[in-house]
């Protein structure tokens, strides 16, 4: 019996470099994995997060809904029944999360600007809108909505392996009453999370249970291109120039 399609995914020797580059690689992923990490970078991410996370992924979602209901009614009525469970989680979930970065922002004194609004000044960076855009097409131009699910499962998954590795480093630092420390303990763990494993874990078993040769065909290149998205969303100390 072969594996099934995340697995084969995660497993690919094509696609090794590409995630290693998007999970542990960066240099921010680095220095948050070892404490020292900047503020003024901490927040800066955050800000881009919350364009994703406030503006891109309601969107996104939305789409995916519109797809599948336009599937309902124009071919097979039948479809998997977690698939609307595993939307609607995600909806629930990043609303749960603009809050988190609120509470968060607070709490650690993070700026994170106006980063709600569809051109938020200060967050104009090249890869925060690569990956808007991204979205938005393969939400509503993809062949299939399949296709959306899988690229779904992807930010996702990216998001939390690079998370838990970050987690997993940190619980041997000290905090020494740094707050950047403590934020970067505080997010981590959030990201990491039984929750948010679980959620992923559920995208992950739609994504085998909708696996088709048509769809596997395309899931490779749909993982490369997630990988690479997620690689340049990472950003540099040295943007921070650019933003003064």
């Amino acid at each position: 019996m072969s594996p099934n399609l995340t697995t084969r995914l995660l497993e690919s020797p094509n696609t090794q470099g590409l995630y290693h580059a998007a999970t542990t690689a960066p240099p921010f992923l680095v220095a948050a994995a070892n404490g020292t990490l900047s503020h003024r970078l901490l927040g800066f991410y955050l800000a881009q997060d919350k364009v994703y996370a406030g503006y891109a992924y309601p969107k996104f979602i939305g789409g995916l809904f519109r797809r599948i209901d336009a599937y309902r009614n124009a071919s097979q009525p039948s479809q998997p029944q977690t698939l609307l469970p595993v939307l609607a989680a995600s909806i629930t979930g990043v609303v749960r999360e603009i809050k988190f970065f609120d509470s968060l922002a607070a709490q650690y004194g993070l700026d994170l600007g106006d980063s709600t609004t569809e051109s938020p000044p200060h967050t104009k960076r090249p890869a925060t809108l690569n990956y808007v855009a991204e979205m938005a097409y393969v939400a509503e131009w993809s062949e299939t909505w399949e296709e959306g699910i899988v690229f779904l499962w992807a930010m996702e998954k990216v998001y939390l392996d690079a998370w838990s590795r970050v987690y997993a480093s940190l619980s041997s630092v000290e905090d020494n009453h740094s707050q950047n420390v403590r934020a970067l303990k505080t997010l981590s763990a959030n990201w990491s999370s039984d929750d948010f494993t679980a959620f992923v874990n559920d995208i992950g078993k739609l994504v085998d249970e909708i696996s088709t040769p048509e769809l596997d065909a395309k899931a490779e290149g749909i993982w490369r291109r997630v990988l690479e998205l997620e690689t340049a969303f990472w950003p540099l100390e040295t943007e921070l120039e650019t933003e003064a």
